[in-house]
């Protein structure tokens, strides 16, 4: 039950939630060293779920929906200091979505509320970014921020827009989900279906993007539809990207049982039982 791999900024960790069983979200974060594949536990309240890291790797953000201070919190990537509120303590189902390259702000989705919020890290005031949206991803450079978002079709679709201001623009030229930038800033990659797509993007003078190209296909064996929660990841560098595979054992176990001739099986199990 892994769900919401996310790489260190350098790339060489990879952080993630386990669940507590049976298709469960919510459990505990763990790190590991990809080069040293011995998994380190960060947090012990088995009510976490979807890390994110700080810009500077130092601290991992989580959702946690229970306990005392249930919201989001952070947390030494390395476990060695005691977690800390995100804002304020909310019952809401909250899913981080990352800080701002400068630590400034965060952003993340209110799932009972349907938005995108802005909270201020060291005031902890929040305000509303996007109405309808989920899964926020800022820019490398701060500007901006990518998101689901849904127009009139009910699908979603990626969206691009301004920290300030009104403009908005569609990245994806359909469907599309989940967003993650580039670590330079000049692509974005979101999910199509089964398949990973890019656009290649401009941020300044203002945001543009190009035609959508498919990067890879072939994801009908990996856990990526898990809205709200994001469930994969690529490296700042866009030659690594992190899924979860289904169970392949689970897989071979889902059989289909077809049995034939059933009618003259129960007309013989019917004249067994008459002749006794």
């Amino acid at each position: 039950d892994y769900n919401a791999p996310m790489f260190s900024p350098d790339g060489r960790r990879l952080a993630y939630n386990v669940g507590k069983g049976r298709g469960g979200i919510l459990g505990d974060i763990w790190t590991v060293l990809l080069a040293d594949p011995a998994p380190s536990r960060l947090t012990f309240d088995e009510f976490s779920a979807a890390p994110v890291w700080s810009p500077d790797g130092t601290q991992i953000a989580y959702i946690v929906t229970a306990g005392a201070s249930p919201g989001i919190q952070r947390k030494p990537a390395d476990g060695s200091g005691a977690a800390t509120l995100i804002g304020e303590s909310s019952t809401r189902v909250l899913i981080p979505g990352g800080w701002s390259p400068d630590g400034r702000l965060f952003v993340y989705t209110d799932v009972d509320k349907r938005e995108i919020r802005l909270v201020d890290v060291s005031t902890g005031k929040s305000r509303v970014f996007a109405s309808e949206a989920s899964a926020p991803a800022f820019s490398p450079d701060g500007r901006y921020v990518a998101y689901n978002g849904a127009m009139g079709s009910g699908e979603p679709r990626v969206f691009v827009q301004p920290l300030e201001g009104d403009a908005r623009w569609q990245a994806s030229p359909n469907f599309g989900s989940f967003p993650k930038w580039s670590g330079d800033g000049r692509e974005l990659f979101f999910l199509q279906n089964s398949r990973v797509m890019k656009v290649d993007v401009e941020t300044r003078p203002s945001f543009r993007a190009g035609p959508a190209q498919v990067v890879f296909g072939g994801l009908e064996g990996y856990s990526w539809r898990t809205s709200p929660i994001v469930n994969w990841d690529a490296s700042r560098d866009g030659k690594r990207f992190a899924f979860v595979e289904f169970r392949r054992e689970g897989l071979q176990g889902m059989q289909v049982a077809v049995a034939l001739n059933w009618g003259q099986t129960l007309k013989a199990g019917a004249a067994t039982k008459d002749a006794r």
